[in-house]
């Protein structure tokens, strides 16, 4: 404990110590954007999402195959009705994220 506790301190001086000493160098031109030579003007940036859906189903049915497949290997029997009730939860949840449609 004492070896990890000198080795944390030691590495968080020597970070303290460069960040001191490091010259600083933050002049106009450093800091501009650069693009092809241009100064160009950033502005607000518009981010559409649209497969937003089809992130959450995946998410859900995948980890439903994950944690099928891991019930699998660690019982030695599987109960079926246990697998269906849950893959039948699954859909359900899959129809609410899809709005019911």
């Amino acid at each position: 404990m004492l070896a990890l506790t000198l080795i944390l301190v030691l590495s968080l001086s020597l970070y303290l110590i460069s960040g001191i000493l490091a010259p600083k160098r933050k002049g106009r031109e450093k800091s501009s954007t650069y693009a092809c030579g241009e100064h160009i003007r950033l502005g607000s940036l518009k981010l559409t999402v649209t497969l937003y859906e089809y992130l959450t189903y995946f998410i859900v049915l995948d980890s439903a195959a994950i944690l099928i497949a891991f019930t699998a290997l660690s019982l030695p029997t599987i109960n079926v009705y246990i697998v269906l009730v849950y893959l039948a939860m699954v859909l359900a949840s899959a129809l609410v994220l899809r709005g019911g449609d």
